[in-house]
């Protein structure tokens, strides 16, 4: 079948391969193609001759409701056999795809979400929050003040409330007041009309260019960056590709399949609590990631960067639009929070 009547579209394509290994994508889907296709570069690269079996990357739209959520991961599962769910639609979607693969103990590659409640009550031993949660953010935030001699800012929450509780407690509790004046912490991607510096806690590749002008020499938070060789040459290939910059789910979708299919083939397994034990065993490698653990909260302890927005004329190519700006070490950026790993 390829479609799920009243509960959103399957992915159309070719028939399904028997006895393939299946990983989904939550995703908006036309949002979302770019990072299912970095899961296709990963898989690619992978290849399904290390396993054994062919892979396959599907993908279905909850289109934000809960409930279509859960009926589409669970007949996903159940019907189909997909070994891991990626997931890279934010709010209510994540947490009901999280709760079904707890109680089907499937993994979970949560790769666009930055939820707090996806990192401590929702954890389980078989979830991964692939590029850090809203705590990881705000700390990373509060070093970078630091390094700039900033000790007050001011948060903007603009549709990012719940980030914004979070960053605000994360700020104070490293001893950063919240004035009127300093830096402009922004939630989100909204503009800002002043003569102070400002730093987005996340901002994507299209608020960028929606912005224009106004997003040059803001600083954006971010868990990758591609300065190094290797980094830049798969941005080219995703360039390539996609025709634009890759976003930082884009990267941590690729990242953590590729994690995933090495836990695959290390176990000779699809058993979702052997996969996942296996994936906290083995160190985080890829083009943008070396030697990175995995804590007991599900995050990756990589180091967190800073990157700078860069004038359109100073840019190496026309799609690469930042130049680094700061690194935050991993034991700084992420702290270790509670989760059941049982």
């Amino acid at each position: 079948r390829s479609l799920l009547t009243g509960l959103g579209a399957r992915a159309a394509g070719p028939a399904r391969a028997a006895g393939a290994l299946r990983i989904l994508a939550l995703t908006d889907i036309a949002a979302g193609a770019g990072a299912v296709g970095a899961m296709r570069m990963a898989a690619a690269e992978f290849g399904g001759g290390r396993i054994g079996r062919a892979i396959e990357i599907v993908s279905a739209d909850a289109g934000g409701d809960a409930a279509r959520a859960t009926s589409l991961v669970e007949r996903w599962i159940d019907e189909d056999d997909v070994t891991a769910v990626v997931v890279l639609a934010d709010g209510p979607v994540a947490a009901a795809a999280q709760a079904v693969c707890a109680a089907r103990r499937r993994v979970i590659l949560i790769c666009g979400p930055t939820s707090v409640e996806l990192t401590a009550k929702g954890c389980s031993a078989a979830s991964f929050m692939w590029t850090g949660d809203d705590r990881a953010i705000g700390r990373t935030l509060a070093a970078v003040l630091g390094a700039m001699a900033l000790r007050a800012c001011w948060v903007v929450p603009g549709a990012a409330t719940a980030r914004a509780v979070v960053v605000r407690a994360v700020l104070a509790e490293q001893g950063i007041a919240e004035e009127g004046g300093g830096a402009a912490i922004l939630c989100d991607g909204a503009a800002v009309a002043s003569g102070e510096p400002s730093i987005a806690a996340r901002l994507d590749i299209a608020e960028i260019i929606a912005l224009g002008p106004a997003a040059v020499g803001r600083l954006v938070v971010s868990p990758y960056s591609w300065a190094s060789t290797a980094g830049l040459a798969w941005a080219r290939r995703f360039v390539e590709r996609a025709g634009r910059a890759p976003e930082i789910a884009d990267i941590g979708a690729y990242e953590a399949v590729r994690h995933l299919l090495g836990a695959v083939a290390a176990t000779a397994s699809a058993d979702g609590a052997a996969l996942a034990r296996q994936m906290r065993f083995m160190p985080v490698e890829s083009p943008f990631t070396r030697g990175a653990q995995i804590g007991a909260d599900g995050q990756v302890r990589r180091p967190m960067h800073v990157l700078r927005v860069t004038p359109p004329a100073a840019r190496a190519a026309g799609w690469d639009m930042f130049t680094p700006a700061h690194t935050v070490l991993a034991d700084t950026a992420v702290p270790p929070a509670p989760c059941r790993v049982g």
